[in-house]
């Protein structure tokens, strides 16, 4: 109990010296991504609002109280009972989760003991105080934090000879599975752990986790009418993880952004089958859509699962959400050297410990099982994190052990565990097995966030950071470019534009473009700007409107009504662009009568009976012009 009590200690004063630090971010009051959705999700069960979500999420409500879970339901009902106690405060949130985080360390020390010794539990508890991504999601409205001590502390029961431990080591799994659906796969592992009879030993655990996840059946049931076990995003997961664009690390789906965009999803998925579908219904085609792939191109497959295996033991931290390696350089716990690819290699040395028996063969299995059940999907940063204490016992086995070897003289033992560790050491660093971190992305999302607030010129700030870690990451050229035209900056917001044109052309970014250079007085710019816009994006409708304005500023009619005559092609109702094409050639002495008459025609079959008549006025004897008459003066 005192190493465990040193260890809560330690990771306790970490955590809270972190604290202020992560307070300061401005996505602490404004979240983002999934933490957005947790936050929207849990502060709706407290006030029963589901409006649009507001803040960093611009959108329609998602329907979460109408719908089957589509994310698991674990995390936001924890983050729900905190705001019914203390408001939607994220001071309070965050400092429970570092309270969180710093027993899981602890819990690790009884667990490490077990396995080697007390030596080798203080030692695993203090590597998992000190794991610098346990840190950083205990400050992020995310599952790990709440999923460790669970996780540990159903394997620590899961060996009980009594009734109770092993029920309770099933209801914790069964908790942390509602939070971590993966996390149901080390099932077997605590189910067969103990030395009782097997039917004694793996009833109790498997039927208490059976009952603790009929609460979130019983809701989907209750709220949708629909017998879904868990969640509904089982299909859209396994997609993700199996598509020609998948990389085994990224969500490569067209249309889903972010869990709030989960309808467009099931709208895609029922134009693709012919009818509407369910949620659960999408789910399913959506597995059939990926299982018909992997049976196609077995041989990708392979290579996925096998770039997905090494990731899992990987160095890199592969982002979640937020770019967490550019965190680092904002906090000094974050700055701790002890990470997923440092426990995996110190594990390297772990077979020379000689240790053995049901602790190593539970921490074990449950490791592979956790690997296993991620390798149909996708891995980074945040789906890897429950591993990591345990990887922290089998690290403190193998420091200890050598430890204890060199004080002896024991050199071929030590030999043998520095060769261990230096060739796990090699492979969690293997070159081209991940993505390699854009520190720039962190300075995007905060500078994002900022910009949401209000205060574009910190969003500046945190641009013109990025830009100088990640020359050339696209987006912060064009956020600093959208910035700076809010700030009244259009010279320097085109300057950005262009070189986010440059970089990656998109609609987006050619429209943001034109419109900068049209508001910094520079028409011809902007025209050729337009011009480039178009030849990319034909079908772009805001595109032409605005290259028209940039023309006819910089005095080209001629190319102002190529322009119109594109936008009236694409919408043929809009009436302001055949009522500037109409002006444009009346200046250039050309026929304009048919864009009159077209423009009158608008006007009365919208019963603007006045604007049709001014209109037809100018059409002159253009062919249907009489008839239109005859209509307006009968309707006058």
């Amino acid at each position: 109990m005192r190493h465990a009590a040193i260890v809560f200690t330690v990771a306790l004063a970490i955590r809270l010296a972190y604290l202020p630090v992560r307070l300061s971010w401005p996505d602490a009051e404004f979240p983002a991504v999934d933490a957005a959705f947790h936050d929207y999700w849990a502060w709706g069960l407290v006030t029963g609002e589901w409006g649009p979500p507001g803040g960093q999420i611009v959108g329609e409500a998602p329907g979460i109280e109408a719908r089957p879970c589509f994310r698991p339901p674990g995390y936001p009902w924890f983050l729900a009972a905190l705001y019914a106690v203390a408001g939607r405060s994220a001071a309070v949130v965050m400092g429970v989760q570092a309270v969180l985080g710093a027993l899981a360390a602890a819990l690790v020390v009884p667990l490490g003991d077990r396995l080697g010794g007390r030596p080798v539990g203080l030692v695993a508890g203090l590597l998992a105080a000190c794991t610098w991504t346990a840190i950083y999601f205990g400050g992020e409205l995310q599952p790990p934090v709440l999923v460790a001590p669970l996780l540990l502390g159903a394997l620590l029961l899961a060996p009980s000879e009594g009734l109770l431990g092993r029920i309770g080591a099933g209801a914790l799994l069964g908790l942390a599975g509602v939070a971590v659906p993966n996390l149901l796969a080390v099932l077997p592992a605590v189910a067969l752990a103990g030395s009782r009879g097997m039917v004694r030993r793996t009833v109790a655990p498997v039927l208490a986790c059976a009952l603790v996840l009929t609460a979130p059946l019983a809701r989907n049931v209750r709220v949708a009418d629909a017998w879904v076990p868990l969640t509904t995003n089982l299909g859209i997961n396994l997609y993700a993880g199996n598509n020609d664009a998948a990389n085994g690390w990224d969500v490569a789906v067209d249309g889903f952004g972010t869990s709030f965009a989960h309808s467009a999803v099931v709208e895609r998925a029922s134009e693709a089958a012919g009818r509407p579908l369910s949620d659960l219904e999408a789910s399913r085609w959506y597995a059939g859509e990926a299982l018909t792939w992997m049976s196609d191109h077995p041989g990708r497959v392979v290579g996925l699962a096998a770039k997905k295996a090494t990731l899992w033991w990987h160095a890199t931290e592969v982002l979640s959400n937020k770019e967490l390696n550019g965190a680092r350089t904002e906090a000094w716990p974050l700055a701790l050297p002890v990470g997923a690819g440092v426990l995996a290699a110190l594990s390297g040395g772990a077979w020379v410990a000689r240790t053995s028996g049901p602790t190593l063969r539970l921490i074990g299995s449950s490791i592979g099982l956790l690997l296993l059940s991620y390798l149909p999907f996708f891995v980074n940063a945040r789906y890897r994190q429950p591993v990591l204490p345990l990887l922290a016992c089998l690290a403190a086995a193998s420091l200890v052990t050598l430890g204890r070897s060199a004080t002896l003289r024991d050199w071929r033992r030590v030999v043998q565990g520095l060769l261990g560790i230096g060739l796990l050491g090699v492979w969690v660093h293997l070159p081209g097995t991940a993505p390699e971190p854009e520190l720039g992305r962190w300075d995007l999302a905060m500078g994002v966030t900022r910009a949401r607030t209000g205060d574009d010129a910190g969003a500046v700030h945190d641009f013109d950071r990025g830009i100088a870690r990640s020359p050339s990451l696209v987006m912060l050229h064009w956020e600093r470019g959208r910035a700076n035209l809010r700030l009244g900056r259009p010279a320097q917001a085109g300057d950005d534009l262009d070189r986010a044109w440059g970089l990656q052309p998109s609609e987006s970014v050619a429209l943001d473009r034109l419109r900068a250079h049209r508001a910094a007085g520079l028409p011809e710019r902007a025209a050729r700007a337009g011009r480039e816009g178009q030849a990319a994006y034909l079908e772009s409708i805001g595109i032409a409107w605005n290259t028209h304005l940039a023309q006819r500023d910089a005095g080209d009619l001629e190319g102002a009504v190529e322009s119109l005559e594109r936008v009236v092609a694409l919408a043929p109702e809009h009436i302001d662009a055949w009522n500037n094409l109409a002006l444009a050639l009346g200046a250039l002495a050309r026929d304009a009568g048919p864009s009159w008459l077209r423009v009158a025609q608008l006007h009365a079959g919208a019963g603007r009976w006045m604007e049709a008549a001014d209109a037809l006025s100018r059409a002159g004897d253009t062919p249907g012009a009489d008839i239109l008459a005859e209509q307006i003066r009968a309707r006058r």
